[in-house]
């Protein structure tokens, strides 16, 4: 199974290669303006951070740490300010998403008796830091996407 997942997705996630991607971009115009960047680029703060993990569902399937989010709004006092800043570090580059990036990969069957890779629904099982992390990085886009994502693009 592992062998077989590997390659599918290895396959499926292969550059095959572009030429004039340059001149394609080039005709596209910008959708983001200079307020919609600051808002973007705006510092991190603890409080948003901190505002996001409440946010999340306490007790849905922990990742290889096996913490769930509970744990942490549950401890905020104890690890908050350590939680906090870790991850404030890793969205402003100054540490790896490397460290928190490790992941269970769930095959979920689609079928009864699956047969070929196709036939299983992979889930992530990400650390809560990760996902908070993550998060941030979400809702902040969400405050841009609306006029971003014209309303023709209704998949989004």
């Amino acid at each position: 199974m592992a062998r077989m997942a590997t390659e599918f997705y290895s396959n499926l996630y292969t550059l095959e290669g572009t030429i004039g991607m340059e001149e394609v971009l080039s005709h596209i115009p910008s959708r983001v303006d200079a307020e919609m960047n600051t808002r973007l680029n705006k510092p991190y703060s603890k409080e948003v951070v901190k505002e996001v993990l409440f946010q999340m569902f306490p007790t849905k399937a922990p990742g290889p740490d096996g913490f769930p989010a509970h744990f942490f709004q549950r401890h905020c006092d104890l690890c908050g300010e350590e939680i906090t800043g870790m991850i404030i570090r890793v969205l402003n580059g100054v540490d790896s998403p490397e460290d928190i990036n490790h992941t269970f990969i769930v095959m979920i069957p689609k079928v009864a008796s699956p047969k070929i890779l196709g036939q299983f629904r992979p889930i992530s099982l990400c650390n809560v830091i990760y996902k908070i992390a993550s998060k941030v990085l979400a809702n902040r886009l969400k405050m841009i996407l609306p006029e971003v994502i014209s309303e023709e693009q209704s998949a989004f």
